[in-house]
């Protein structure tokens, strides 16, 4: 794997613990049992990829740092202040919509720019299938709560 994928593979890790730091956030806010639940699942979800992109870059004998850089913790922040002035559940959902679809143009966008062996595709793959998935819900609790 040639550096620059590695790079951004990494990239796709940093999104991971950013949209599990997003959800957390986001879950101390509603009140609406389905999206509470929704949200833990959804973090659940993101630890599995996390571990997954942990252990194929390991397997590649790269490093990954174990604990945040000052960018990631910049971002957290950022975040926090963000969500300062969500009030509701419509709300919250319309953040963690959003969110997911930052995940969902990073891994198009990674997939378009490299050629990946199989396993790789293979976790991209149901990544995607999560993202979808949790999106789906999430716009059903939007649709249901106008």
């Amino acid at each position: 794997m040639d550096k620059k994928m590695k790079d951004e593979l990494e990239k796709l890790l940093k999104g991971t613990h950013m949209g599990i730091f997003t959800f957390d956030d986001l879950l101390e806010k509603a009140d609406c049992k389905e999206l509470r639940d929704l949200l833990r699942e959804a973090i659940a979800l993101f630890h599995r990829h996390e571990e997954h992109l942990i252990c194929y870059l390991h397997d590649l004998g790269e490093e990954t740092p174990n604990e945040k850089g000052m960018d990631e913790r910049f971002a957290d922040l950022m975040t926090m202040v963000k969500h300062l002035v969500v009030n509701n559940d419509r709300e919250i959902a319309d953040e963690a919509l959003k969110a997911i679809n930052m995940g969902k143009k990073a891994l198009r966008d990674f997939k378009e720019r490299y050629q990946v062996p199989m396993a790789l595709q293979k976790l991209l793959q149901v990544m995607g299938d999560d993202y979808e998935t949790i999106y789906h819900r999430l716009h059903r609790i939007v649709l249901i709560n106008e």
